[in-house]
């Protein structure tokens, strides 16, 4: 199907590029045939009723035709008329098929993440000399929830290096559970809760703009990650652009 601009691009020649042709359904003669994208749970048949102007795009109305559904050979068979309003019927399939969905909860059980990591340090805050607004992210890369209070977070400088200091130090809280997923922020003097709320509460910059690393340990002082950043020269950012 073309795009709605006449555009060249056809969904049915893309998905196939990328290894997804689409399988028929009904015979060739075959007026109500149609075509869908194979290893879903359940497809639908859509008629245009009216497009009316929705300002900048154009709104189409649809009616649901047809279902359709996937067996457990991948094979897809036609299913019973619904009517178009039945709230049971998706404009979309939400679930990939019997087997399809096994092989992919089998592949998705070992992609466990790596669990709690410093993500990233934003060192060069733009507050006038105290960058108050520096902060480091801690990530929660599982799929379950883990519990780090008292686990601290250390900004050292000079890292690599005999000289190598421990600049500050902030301890997370009892409780604090990271959820799956979740990323909160460690500011340098700032509040903000929407990212957890936590702050070294500390006046001067705690991240050295030329070079540092954070490290985040457990409760029992063992290191279980840590974040290294340098500052590239103006040579080495064009260098990298080119």
């Amino acid at each position: 199907m073309p795009g709605w601009d006449g555009g060249a691009m056809v969904k049915k020649e893309e998905c196939a590029k990328i290894g997804h042709e689409w399988v028929g359904i009904g015979s060739d003669d075959d007026e109500e045939r149609f075509e869908v994208l194979p290893h879903c749970a359940s497809y639908i048949q859509i008629e245009l009723k009216r497009v009316t102007d929705g300002g900048d795009h154009d709104v189409c109305i649809v009616q649901v035709a047809k279902t359709g559904f996937c067996n457990d050979v991948n094979e897809v068979e036609e299913g019973d008329q619904q009517p178009a309003l039945d709230p049971t019927t998706a404009l979309y399939s939400g679930q990939l098929s019997k087997q399809e969905d096994e092989e992919y909860k089998e592949e998705s059980s070992d992609e466990e993440g790596k669990g709690v990591f410093v993500s990233n340090i934003n060192y060069d805050g733009e507050v006038f000399i105290v960058e108050s607004d520096e902060y480091v992210e801690i990530t929660n890369d599982s799929k379950s929830p883990v519990d780090i209070s008292g686990y601290s977070l250390v900004s050292l400088n000079h890292h690599g290096t005999p000289d190598e200091t421990e600049m500050a130090k902030f301890t997370f809280p009892t409780p604090t559970e990271l959820k799956p997923r979740q990323i909160v922020r460690v500011y340098t003097n700032e509040d903000h809760p929407e990212s957890g709320g936590y702050s070294f509460d500390r006046g001067i910059q705690i991240w050295n703009n030329k070079g540092g690393k954070g490290v985040l340990k457990d409760r029992d002082d063992n290191e279980i990650s840590q974040f290294v950043y340098t500052v590239l020269t103006e040579a080495e950012k064009i260098e990298k652009q080119a």
